[in-house]
């Protein structure tokens, strides 16, 4: 139980995602961000992109703030060619749009920080700061941190902890299942977080007003950057994976190996017998 307990973490931390990890301006990642399809929009937002005779697929995701904004900095900037470059005028409807999304995502907070905060004891994560978007958002990721130290864990031990036997110690019966029943909380606060989550004001209204006010010209420089810098992403979210996946491997063979080599000497044993007879 107290296995099933621990994954349950794990498979909620990923639903809680790494929300309230920075900033809410846009240089900051937004992973609180769910999936939204739509038919028209900036490329990586919608499963397709309209604006564009290739109309190149992307996966149908959010991107990120942090993304956003160094695409939204490279059209500003001498890389590209001056008749290609942002605007004041459109540089102004960037301001507006992040100081908007900025303003809806502390009022969220606020509105909701009762909840949040016993929501955040109840997962472990005891004198949180709630008097700041920033603590809130720190004691979020403390809740991310910990359900994904304990997946590791779980990954790391391959089996599930001994219960005693029929008969054995009867405290250790109960600290047993005072830890399964405290997971189990544990578990429902992170899920509820998740709840509260997905009401989140999402960037991708803000990006789709920025993007709206750009030439096609325009659109497809910054089409080209943002797929670069999405792949980059991509491959950095997915390097930690990668490198568990190696490590369980290594130690697969191992065990094999180890396997093989006991029963090698096995039969060599049974040989030896066999010759002394």
């Amino acid at each position: 139980m107290a296995r099933t307990c621990t994954r349950s973490l794990a498979l909620l931390a990923l639903i809680a995602g790494t929300c309230f990890t920075a900033s809410a301006r846009f240089d900051d990642p937004n992973p609180l961000s769910g999936p939204k399809v739509k038919d028209t929009g900036v490329p990586g937002e919608s499963k397709s992109f309209t604006n564009t005779e290739s109309k190149l697929k992307y996966e149908n995701r959010m991107i990120s703030d942090k993304v956003f904004k160094e695409t939204i900095e490279y059209m500003r900037s001498t890389s590209v060619e001056a008749s290609l470059r942002l605007t004041d005028d459109q540089m102004k409807t960037v301001r507006e749009q992040e100081q908007k999304l900025q303003t809806q995502r502390r009022d969220y907070l606020i509105k909701n920080k009762e909840s949040i905060g016993k929501l955040l004891a109840d997962a472990g994560v005891k004198n949180a700061d709630l008097s700041s978007e920033r603590g809130i958002r720190q004691a979020m990721e403390k809740v991310r941190n910990s359900a994904e130290e304990l997946r590791k864990k779980d990954i790391k031990k391959g089996e599930t902890p001994k219960k005693p036997a029929d008969g054995g110690d009867g405290m250790m019966q109960m600290d047993e299942e005072a830890k399964a029943e405290k997971s189990g909380a544990k578990a429902a606060a992170i899920q509820a977080l998740g709840e509260i989550r997905k009401n989140f004001p999402k960037s991708e209204d803000a990006h789709a007003a920025v993007w709206a006010v750009m030439s096609d010209k325009q659109k497809e420089a910054a089409q080209a950057k943002l797929k670069e810098l999405m792949a980059k992403e991509s491959e950095q979210k997915m390097l930690p994976g990668v490198q568990d996946q190696v490590e369980r491997r290594i130690k697969n063979e191992k065990l094999k190996e180890q396997q093989k080599k006991r029963e090698v000497k096995k039969e060599l044993k049974k040989e030896e017998k066999k010759e002394s007879k």
